[in-house]
């Protein structure tokens, strides 16, 4: 660090410690099936300020410190015994730059009222997940899959800049054109590992037609659904526009569902179901092009004006819902065979 850089004395923004009424839920993240974590202070910064106070003083400490946003890390990874955690939750301002159709997001950004601000600004979007809460900067920096990336990308493939804060208390930038290295490292190389990075700039597409369809069928047609799905839905051949997904719950709902998100006219949708639908009949669904809602398990908003309405999300210490759980993926990369589909059909059912 410079010599002519001054430590602070104390941190600021919203300091919590263990004294304070809010440190049991400050210290929660989403998935309290992990045991629980004991920061020393949490400090909800405000401003960019705020991020290299609590940097420059951690580091004077000697105390580790730990990035949060959306307090999705599954794992934990954002939390710590002893250290200090850095919550950027409050910096999470949406700005359109409208001519350029680049939009600067604060990195405490939550993604529905990123997609909101932005379908409210110019009908525009950026590719990214479907969980209400999910915050911009664990996406992005991990990469960023949602249910519109087959057509316009991950979410790190539209990010043009980032601001950030370096393990000196420095405010930096990275683009392609300026500490190149870092800004490749920071499209889905890892979380808070290069610094806590405060705005990211994203390059945005226009949206129009949105539609959510649902197909169902039978329990018992199961096995021939899954054989038709995995080839319709072949990702070489099927049309980028549509991103299905396939829900295999239990015997006891009944029924097996292909929901799916299709972005264009719903003649073109209708054309391009057709040969999953006639390969295992059933009707299909049309919910309307309230998407994002959907696929977040919200009520969708309300017209005014010929605008979406905002929802709004729980403010941090409102008491938002957490859960206990363990969660996985998977990729399929051949196509499974009948005794494959007969096992896991044998799996699911329990038999």
């Amino acid at each position: 660090m410079d010599e002519d850089v001054k430590i602070p004395d104390t941190l600021t923004g919203l300091v919590v410690d263990r004294f304070s009424p809010l440190y049991d839920e400050a210290r929660m993240d989403y998935n309290t099936g992990l045991p629980p974590f004991f920061p020393k202070y949490i400090v909800f910064c405000f401003d960019v300020h705020d991020v290299q106070n609590a940097v420059r003083w951690s580091q004077a400490h000697g105390l580790p410190i730990r990035a949060r946003s959306g307090r999705h890390s599954y794992e934990g990874y954002s939390l710590v015994d002893g250290g200090v955690v850095i919550d950027v939750s409050r910096l999470n301002q949406v700005e359109l730059t409208h001519g350029s159709g680049k939009a600067v997001i604060g990195a405490g950004a939550d993604l529905q009222p990123i997609y909101q601000k932005l379908w409210d600004d110019g009908r525009l979007t950026i590719p990214g997940g479907s969980c209400p809460t999910v915050g911009i900067a664990g996406l992005t920096l991990g990469g960023g899959f949602g249910s519109i990336s087959r057509l316009f990308g991950l979410t790190c493939d539209v990010l043009e800049s980032l601001e950030m804060v370096d393990v000196n208390g420095d405010v930096i930038r990275a683009s392609e054109s300026e500490n190149e290295n870092l800004f490749w490292a920071s499209c889905g190389g890892g979380g808070g590992n290069f610094g806590i990075v405060t705005s990211f700039t994203f390059k945005t597409f226009p949206i129009d037609k949105v539609t959510v369809f649902t197909l169902t069928w039978r329990w018992p047609d199961l096995r021939a659904v899954m054989k038709a799905f995995q080839v319709w839905a072949d990702p070489q051949f099927l049309d980028r526009r549509v991103v299905p997904i396939l829900k295999l719950t239990s015997e006891q709902a009944g029924q097996v569902a292909v929901v799916g998100e299709f972005v264009g006219p719903l003649e073109d949708m209708f054309f391009l179901l057709q040969p999953l639908i006639q390969a295992a009949q059933c009707a299909p669904a049309v919910r309307g092009p309230t998407a994002v809602y959907f696929f977040a398990g919200l009520k969708p908003p309300h017209a005014e004006n010929g605008q979406l309405a905002l929802l709004l999300l729980p403010h941090p210490f409102s008491g938002q819902a957490h859960e206990k759980f363990k969660n996985t993926s998977a990729y399929q990369f051949n196509l499974f065979p009948d005794a494959t589909i007969d096992t896991m059909y044998g799996r699911i059912t329990g038999r």
